[in-house]
Parts: C-alpha cells; structure tokens; sequence
C-alpha cells in the first residue's frame, strides 16, 4: 500500500487504513518461501563466516495451496434458477478460466488474508479482475464487511511508473458509481494524470454511474477473526499464528540435511598407505570418500587406514519434525496428523475428513463467508451484463430475486463408500426404497427411475450398480 495513494485518497476525505499493510509483506515473504532475515545465516568454521542458506520445507506455500484445494475446486458447484442466465454464466466462466482463477485466489486468499475479485465490461464481453491484498485499499466498511473500495496496479507508460486506480464508492442516492484513474506520484501525494492517449487504457470510461446498489467488487477473505487489528476489514493469513512453529520446522530439516552432509562417511588415509612401489595410488584419487592426511597426523604404530563413520541422528529429527508438523496444521485448521513426512518426502493425509474433526468444522466455516462471496460474484457478474445489453435488462430486485445455488465438494468429507454400505443395508431391510437408491446412487430424476430398475434388477448388488 503507498504512502503517497493513502494522502491522496485522504485528501478526498475516505477513511484509509493502513495498519495490515506490514503484516501483508510478512506474510507474502513465506508464502513465496524465502525470508532473508531467517533463511540467511552464518556459520564460524573457526577461520571465517560462512555464509549458509537454511533449507525450508515452504509450509507456507503448502498449507495455502491445500486450503485452496479443500474450498474451492472443479467439482464445486454454482447453478442460477433461470437456465439462460446460467448458461451464459458458465460461458463467462469458461472464457475467463474462472474455476482455475478461483482456486489460485483460493490460495492467495489463504496467504494474504484477503483478495478481491471484480467483473468489468470489454467490448469481447464480461471479464474479471482478480486482486491481493497488497492492491486493496478499504474506503468504507462496517462489521467487517467493505462498502467501498480501492484497487490499483502499477502502469508503466513510456519507462514512468503510474498508478491505474479504480474507486468504487456510493453516491448520495445510494448507487455504486466507478471512478477510473491514472495517477502519478509527486513529493507527497497523487495527482491524476489524462490517460486518453495511452494505448490500453483510453477506452476505459473515466466515470461510470451504475446506477445499481450491486456491488460492482466482491471481497473475499478466510473466516478467521483478525487478531491484529480487530477494527480492520482484513482477514489473516491461515498460517499468520503459525510463522513460529513454520521456523522451527525449517530449522529441523535444516538440521537434519545438515546431519547427512556432515555425517558422510569419511576414511582416513595415511601418506604411505597411498603409494605402492610403482609409485601409483592404491586408491582413486576421485573417490570423496578417503582424506589424506598429512605425514605428520600417521604416527609410527597407528593403522594406515582409519574409517569416521558418524552416528546419524534420523530417528531423532524424524520425531521433532512430525511434531512440529502436528502442532503446524493443528494451528492452521487442518487438525493434527494432516502432515506427513515419511521417507524424506512431505506428504498429506488421504483419508476422509471426519465430519466431528477440527478440519471438517474449520473447512465448513470458510465456506460460510464464500458461499456468499460467490452468490456475490454471479449477481455482479449478471448485473454487469444486463447494464451492457448482454443480458436482457433486470433490476436489482430482479436479480436478488434470481436463485444461485452454490454446492461445495464434499468427496473430502463424506466417506462416500460407508455411505454406500449403508444404504444398501437399509435397502436390504427394507427401510429404504431401491428406488430412492437408485434416486441417491445415480442423480437420476424420480420419472426416469423406472427405466434403471428392470436393467439393473432390483436387490443386485452394489458392484453391479457401479
């Protein structure tokens, strides 16, 4: 967030917080893996420093991505009642790569704390703008919910670095009105610059009025409550309680890389052990394995070959790092046990999430603020397209009216071959009707399970049903 864009939004009088800004670099940094200030350290070898980078396991990365995974992926569903609206909708989706963009948003989101997704009009149709933390730049909000918005981007233009910012704020009847600006810094402030003449950008509509109470931005940010600052509209980032123990585990595996790279098996040669009377080598002078000492180490009566073959301590830093690994993804939500690093790699667990298990409550509480943030997005992506003419036009109360049904992928959570089982079972005892299975089993409507019935046969088992 720059200084010079926060005085010049304060100038015209929106209240600007900046208070997560350094969290939001702290947090950018372990995600993308490297934090000079911990990664980089020396060592004393006894003559001088070394200069060493520490190994990391990237926790970061890995917790954000399986976060993504859990909440959002190709099997979740949105569908909107009216089947012409939905159908453009998917054709918005599938043109903007929109299942893909959600899932890296996902993992932003789990990152950052917070992302920021908003639909606009080209003249090839609806597209979307997806935007992190670090661009985002709350106006007005309340309850933690953000009523106005700022976003920017860094424009260069003729080797000038400008700021492309786009304010979404109410006008005095209550409308969302988008303002489009090109501003460039000066000693202390923005100042707004004419963009007309710039390729790329002089088709964009400095003002637009739309005219609607639909939000033209949709925020989004994980369900957990800001315990920096509890008057932000930010969210956190699903492992900012955990940097602490994401260090301790890095320095676990640092130090066992260490262990093997120190502990090489080394054997130590005397000089004479080293020439025959040909004068050639007994050993290969290439072989890492064998030191030759100098004359002066081979004391008359020592062996003329001496094998260091150091204890390595595997055991032990395998145990240190599954705990930490444990108290890791149980303060990220995942629960205890959902890493594992087995055989030098880093794995996750495959079983089922327990619908009673800490994951399953944490993932169904993400899902509270994103199901809304996607209804969100599918009204603003229908009111910008019937304020464009792509869309027959409808009102705002028309589409809030417009049903959008979000369904989550729930294969991670519900075992769906003990489902299975059980169902049987009950058709067995009679407590559940074949046709009601087959209802369940197959997706199929209730006027076509006739047509199941006489081919499969009733009371076959379930292998034949697959």
């Amino acid at each position: 967030m720059n200084q010079k864009l926060i005085n010049y939004l304060q100038g015209r009088e929106f209240c600007v917080s900046s208070t997560m800004e350094p969290y939001i670099r702290i947090w950018k940094t372990w995600y993308q893996g490297y934090v000079k200030a911990f990664h980089d350290y020396r060592v004393w070898n006894g003559k001088q420093n070394l200069e060493i980078r520490k190994k990391s396991l990237n926790l970061a990365k890995s917790v954000c991505v399986d976060v993504a995974d859990l909440l959002f992926n190709e099997k979740c569903e949105i569908t909107v009642d009216d089947p012409m609206i939905n159908d453009y909708i998917v054709t918005v989706m599938d043109k903007n790569n929109m299942y893909v963009k959600l899932n890296e948003y996902q993992e932003r989101k789990a990152a950052y704390g917070t992302v920021a997704y908003i639909p606009y009009w080209t003249s090839k149709g609806v597209k979307l703008n997806y935007v992190t933390a670090e661009k985002i730049v709350p106006l007005s909000w309340e309850n933690g919910i953000v009523n106005e918005l700022c976003v920017y981007s860094i424009f260069t233009y003729k080797n000038k670095d400008y700021f492309f910012t786009q304010l979404f704020y109410l006008n005095e009847d209550g409308f969302y009105v988008i303002e489009n600006l090109l501003l460039e810094e000066t000693t202390t402030t923005c100042v707004e610059v004419d963009y007309s003449e710039i390729p790329g950008l002089k088709d964009i509509e400095p003002l637009i009025d739309t005219a609607s109470v639909i939000k033209p931005f949709i925020v989004d940010r994980l369900n957990i409550a800001n315990n920096i600052d509890d008057e932000s509209p930010f969210g956190i980032s699903v492992f900012a309680n955990a940097i602490d123990t994401i260090m301790a585990c890095d320095n676990i595996f640092d130090s066992w890389d260490n262990e093997f790279a120190l502990g090489k098996k080394r054997i130590m040669v005397a000089p004479e052990a080293m020439n025959v009377e040909t004068g050639l080598p007994v050993f290969d002078a290439n072989d890492a394995v064998f030191y030759l000492l100098p004359e002066s180490i081979s004391p008359e009566g020592k062996p003329f070959v001496q094998e260091i073959d150091m204890k390595l301590r595997v055991k032990e830093h395998a145990e240190a790092l599954q705990n930490m690994l444990n108290l890791f993804s149980s303060q990220c939500g995942l629960g205890e046990n959902y890493y594992r690093f087995d055989n030098g790699v880093l794995t996750t667990a495959t079983q089922v999430i327990s619908d009673n298990s800490k994951a399953f409550r944490r993932l169904r509480k993400h899902e509270i603020i994103l199901e809304d943030v996607l209804v969100d997005l599918y009204r603003a992506i229908i009111s910008v397209a019937s304020r464009r003419g792509d869309l027959p036009f409808m009102s705002d109360d028309e589409i809030y009216d417009e049903e959008i049904i979000v369904k989550f992928d729930d294969s991670i959570i519900e075992d769906t071959e003990t489902e299975v089982r059980r169902n049987m079972a009950e058709v067995s005892a009679g407590l559940l009707s074949p046709e009601r299975y087959i209802m369940w089993r197959r997706g199929v409507p209730e006027d076509q399970v006739d047509e199941w019935l006489p081919r499969m046969g009733i009371g076959q088992k379930e292998e034949g049903m697959q």
